[in-house]
């Protein structure tokens, strides 16, 4: 324990001390937000030493050198001690990986000079150097993303409930692998398409799972029509998974059973770990666009009951600085997460980054109450609304006044269920693109290059305040 103390503490050292030598390259707002989770971490550290001060003593051994000794009947409170130290640097680590990655985004030669200087980086924050390539365009590897076509022609699959994945296992394999297929749309421009899917796929090819909330890209198969090899039908993102069987379901199909046999403490997970992946996919330089409980999987382990949550369904991603196809579809299931500006055939916004925040709003609100608002048919078709929305199949033109009846549920019956803090973050989330948001409304403050500025209003606003949310 005290050996997996010290491994956390050698990286958040080495972290801490590139900061220092880099911070005066980043906005104010990112080194207030720095200094604010440090600030933590000293406290978090002070608790430690008073705590293993009270179950240890220090006394002159040899040579006059200080030594530190335990009486056996202080054995059990020292080992929960120290326990509670890893315990919270592990909490600590994942508030500040967000901050931390974002900097590896910052368009200034001296990240990339100071990166160089330090070789110790390499072996031990891989992550971060290839976060930075990604971002700088840097050398990536040379081998194709793309998979034969044939690869997993062979292999069983599974669909999984209320998504369009499906798990896959190859024969002679015991590891499962999951398909997430996005079909094309004639009017994109391929040679850009296919230059974001192997973007995307490349960095998504070095993500830590653990980390991220996105599951590590094995490949990419390209999908054409038998009659016309030139024409691309779809692409299939293929994923490792960690599970060794198919354990595992969509949110959706969580939030349809409806069980509510489980803590608070699980919907509190969900919602941060779900608002983590999407803090990520923005650093990583793409928008999400199809932000929903249908694309967000939870893969079950023994530690944690619902599993941990992993974002999918990247049908309708693009690079952010990418220009989006104006154009959307009459699909009221998937319309309903998105901002009313996004909405119908012919949306009246360009796609930016808070409207995937909006969506995440959307589905915080749903994790909240712990209500699904989309129904299913038993074999997982025709879509209606739930009862909650007050929303009629035959008027959907009330779609364009939904987000009002959303914010309203977050006012008056979400604080109930999950307290104001939570509610407050996401109405936050659902007014992202009101004049009158104090937090993002202005547009004009995040025109920056390099797209740090939103994200790091983002962490600000959001995952620090649902990581600041204590049951």
């Amino acid at each position: 324990m005290a050996l997996c103390i010290q491994n956390h503490w050698m990286r958040t050292r080495k972290q801490l001390k590139f900061i220092q030598r880099v911070s005066d390259t980043l906005d104010k707002d990112h080194r207030d937000i720095q200094n604010q989770i440090v600030r933590a971490l000293i406290n978090k550290l002070s608790a430690a030493t008073t705590s293993l001060g009270k179950v240890t003593e220090t006394y002159r051994g040899l040579g006059g050198r200080p030594e530190i000794r335990v009486e056996k009947w202080r054995y059990i409170r020292l080992k929960e001690s120290l326990q509670q130290t890893m315990d919270d640097l592990e909490v600590w680590q994942k508030r500040f990986d967000p901050s931390w990655f974002l900097i590896m985004k910052v368009a200034n030669p001296m990240i990339d000079l100071e990166l160089s200087r330090d070789s110790q980086m390499q072996n031990q924050l891989p992550s971060a150097l290839s976060v930075r390539k990604a971002a700088t365009g840097g050398p990536q590897s040379r081998s194709s993303v793309f998979l034969d076509k044939d690869a997993l022609e062979s292999a069983e699959k599974i669909d999984i409930p209320y998504t369009s994945a499906k798990w896959a296992q190859r024969q002679g394999s015991a590891k499962w692998l999951v398909l997430d297929t996005m079909a094309v749309d004639p009017q994109l421009d391929i040679s850009r398409l296919i230059q974001d899917v192997r973007d995307l796929a490349r960095k998504l090819s070095c993500s830590d799972p653990a980390t991220f909330g996105l599951l590590n890209c094995y490949g990419v198969i390209k999908e054409t029509d038998p009659s016309n090899r030139r024409k691309v039908n779809s692409f299939c993102f293929v994923f490792r998974t960690p599970a060794r069987a198919p354990q595992g379901t969509s949110l959706r199909s969580r939030l349809i059973c409806g069980n509510t046999e489980h803590s608070l403490s699980e919907r509190f997970r969900i919602a941060k770990e779900v608002a983590r992946s999407v803090c990520y996919m923005h650093t990583h330089g793409f928008v999400h666009k199809n932000i929903r409980p249908e694309t967000i999987l939870l893969l079950q382990s023994e530690s944690t009951g619902f599993g941990s949550s992993f974002l999918l369904g990247f049908g309708n991603f693009r690079s952010a600085d990418g220009r989006t196809l104006q154009a959307g579809d009459s699909d009221w299931e998937k319309n309903l997460y998105r901002h009313p500006r996004r909405v119908g055939l012919v949306p009246e916004d360009e796609y930016i980054m808070q409207h995937d925040i909006y969506s995440l709003g959307v589905c915080l609100l749903e994790v909240g109450l712990w209500e699904t608002f989309v129904l299913y048919d038993d074999q997982g078709g025709n879509p209606r609304p739930s009862p909650i929305l007050n929303l009629e199949l035959d008027n959907l033109e009330q779609l364009a006044s939904i987000k009002e009846h959303l914010v309203s549920l977050t006012r008056n019956i979400l604080p109930r269920r999950m307290g104001t803090k939570y509610a407050r973050v996401v109405e936050t989330c659902l007014t992202c693109l009101d004049p009158d948001n104090a937090d993002f409304g202005d547009e004009q403050e995040f025109q920056d290059a390099d797209g740090v500025l939103v994200a790091v209003r983002y962490i600000e606003k959001v995952l620090l305040q649902l990581d600041g949310i204590c049951l």
